[in-house]
């Protein structure tokens, strides 16, 4: 399971407490690492864990709110970065200085948010 939820660069593991009922237990759950990137799950991984949650019994509405919050998380990061990107385009054609500005700024942006360059 580990390897299939991308352990240990993409989520790590933490034991957390839980009541089960009225008993206290102890529950390993994948925490998504703070340094990547939101992306939108595949469809087999989303079918996956879909599955996961019915033979749970678990409520398939906060894995679906999860989903919808990581797709405008990842939109919202990539509107951001296209606009950048088309302000970085523009400035070639202008002045180096601003493209070296530009691309100081994206690289400083995501060094900001703990992200891959």
């Amino acid at each position: 399971m580990s390897v299939y939820e991308g352990f240990p660069t993409h989520y790590f593991k933490q034991n957390i407490p839980v009541l089960v009922g009225d008993t206290p237990m102890s529950a390993m759950v994948y925490i998504m690492n703070p340094k990547m990137d939101f992306g939108i799950p595949s469809q087999y991984y989303y079918k996956t864990v879909l599955q996961g949650y019915m033979d749970c019994g678990l409520d398939v509405d906060v894995l679906n709110q999860a989903v919808i919050d990581s797709s405008q998380k990842f939109y919202s990061n990539e509107a951001s970065d296209m606009k950048l990107l088309d302000r970085l385009s523009k400035s070639t054609n202008n002045n180096d200085s601003i493209d070296r500005k530009l691309r100081h700024e994206i690289v400083q942006k995501k060094l900001a948010h703990g992200l891959k360059l």
